[in-house]
């Protein structure tokens, strides 16, 4: 064999090596930028759930406060209470007393 012959194949093996090594560079890359991409997919899921979790535990601590805040009111306003006609000469016990003439 000619010597130029096994260089010229010994340079067609390394060529072969380094274009399929290119080509696993290449794939391994796309790889990692995919895994990357769906990393970043899930960390935001994630915090878009606790973003939720977040708005709903503001409205139920929302309503709670108001609720709170309208029993303190309720607690300042003095007690109603109920007239009878013992109280109130102008309340009738029955229903048909107010038909009736008065005096």
């Amino acid at each position: 064999m000619n010597p130029n012959d096994i260089m010229q194949q010994q340079q067609t093996i390394i060529d072969q090596i380094m274009h399929r090594q290119g080509q696993l560079g290449i794939l391994a890359f796309i790889i990692w930028l995919v895994g990357v991409c769906v990393s970043c997919w899930v960390i935001y899921m994630f915090y878009r759930c606790q973003r939720d979790a977040a708005d709903e535990l503001k409205k139920i601590r929302l309503i709670y406060q108001y609720e709170v805040e309208d029993r303190k009111d309720e607690a300042k306003q003095p007690p109603r209470t109920i007239s009878t006609a013992k109280d109130n000469p102008f309340a009738s016990s029955s229903p048909e007393e107010k038909y009736k003439p008065k005096g």
